[in-house]
């Protein structure tokens, strides 16, 4: 089920108060509920950064986007050139920054694929044997072309960390290592998360490359393209049609706690949303 939006009414400033958080560190096979104790506690491997886990039902930080040039985008949408070498920071963090923000786009997915995550490290000045040091390190199994977290939890506990200038250089970085050209999904999404809002050129060229029914995608990416897509656009309705689709998919990818959350979202952003006139905080 797709939701179209006819405009009705003029288009509205985007409300920073109503951004996105995105979802809590996920287990594949596991939809976490806001009730559910946190995923249990694991030695901390040597190497690994010294990060606090956040609470059982938190919600991840939203990162501020930044600023990038998109092909099709209308000026000020973002673009700019690479991150320059270094920004990830060294060692193994900058390794599971680039694994965290992957996940990010699908969190059903069996792993990063791990030509992807090495050239967006090379291109961040990692060593060329980062993805072999965190393998040693035992924050990662490298298997099948793919990378894995040992703990996924860790994703979502790394992500939520770091500086915001270091998850919008890992969003680029991401974006111009995937392959398929200007206009995949995974350049898109990557892409628009490290856009300002409102954009809502690049948030269009996404919602069209989440729409199509077959073939391609899967359903939880769908769902975060088309949740992204609506941060991006500017008027309620329209966010509130893509909140929905987002919602959709989250259904059909076995999320239903996160199907429950964007419903409760698409609510809050119609204009006759009773949430929508709440005061903030």
């Amino acid at each position: 089920m797709l939701v179209r939006h006819t405009p009705d009414e003029p288009d509205e400033p985007d409300r920073s108060d109503q951004r996105r958080a995105p979802g809590r560190p996920f287990t594949p096979g596991h939809d976490p509920q806001p009730d559910a104790p946190g995923p249990p506690d694991v030695p901390r491997p040597s190497g690994a950064p010294e990060v606090a886990r956040p609470a059982a039902g938190t919600r991840t930080p939203v990162p501020e986007p930044r600023e990038g040039a998109v092909p099709g985008a209308a000026p000020g949408e973002g673009g700019g050139g690479c991150p320059e070498p270094g920004v990830l920071g060294g060692g193994p963090a900058g390794l599971l920054l680039l694994v965290a923000a992957e996940r990010e786009r699908d969190a059903r997915g069996a792993g990063a694929d791990a030509a992807v995550i090495a050239g967006a490290a090379g291109a961040g000045g990692l060593d060329a044997d980062a993805l072999d040091a965190a393998e040693d390190a035992g924050l990662i199994r490298l298997a099948g072309g793919r990378v894995q977290l040992v703990d996924p939890g860790l994703a979502g506990t790394v992500y939520a960390a770091v500086p915001p200038a270091r998850r919008r250089a890992a969003h680029r970085l991401l974006a111009d290592a995937h392959t398929g050209g200007p206009h995949a999904l995974p350049v898109l999404f990557h892409r628009a998360s490290a856009a300002v809002a409102p954009a809502p050129g690049l948030g269009d060229a996404l919602a069209a490359a989440a729409e199509p029914p077959d073939g391609g995608p899967t359903h939880a990416e769908r769902s975060a393209a088309w949740a992204r897509s609506a941060e991006l656009a500017v008027g309620q309705g329209l966010r509130a049609a893509r909140l929905v689709n987002a919602a959709d998919q989250a259904r059909l990818a076995g999320l239903p706690h996160r199907a429950r959350e964007l419903l409760a979202r698409a609510g809050c952003e119609g204009p006759a949303a009773p949430c929508a006139a709440r005061p903030s905080g």
